[in-house]
């Protein structure tokens, strides 16, 4: 998990489910100072032991449309890369 515009100190990772097909993360993550104008981006991969893990989709939440100073829980659906972050 990132955020957008609040650069590199953002970013956040769960822990490795292995030998799962149905993996349960239950994790908590706590953003401080977030730009209202920035997002979260989730992003999805399939843990490869040898070489490049597989990109499975992300999702953008835009933080103003999140609750202030309440927990957040949701469903969204993944989407594809978005094309600049591709080409980046």
């Amino acid at each position: 998990i990132s955020s957008v515009n609040d650069g590199p100190k953002n970013i956040k990772k769960t822990d490795v489910k292995r030998k799962t097909l149905n993996p349960i993360w239950d994790e908590t993550f706590v953003f401080h100072n977030l730009d209202v104008d920035s997002s979260l981006v989730v992003t999805l991969y399939d843990h490869d032991i040898v070489g490049s893990h597989d990109f499975l989709g992300q999702v953008r939440i835009d933080v103003m449309s999140l609750p202030l100073n309440q927990d957040f829980e949701g469903w969204f659906r993944c989407e594809a890369r978005v094309a600049e972050e591709v080409a980046g």
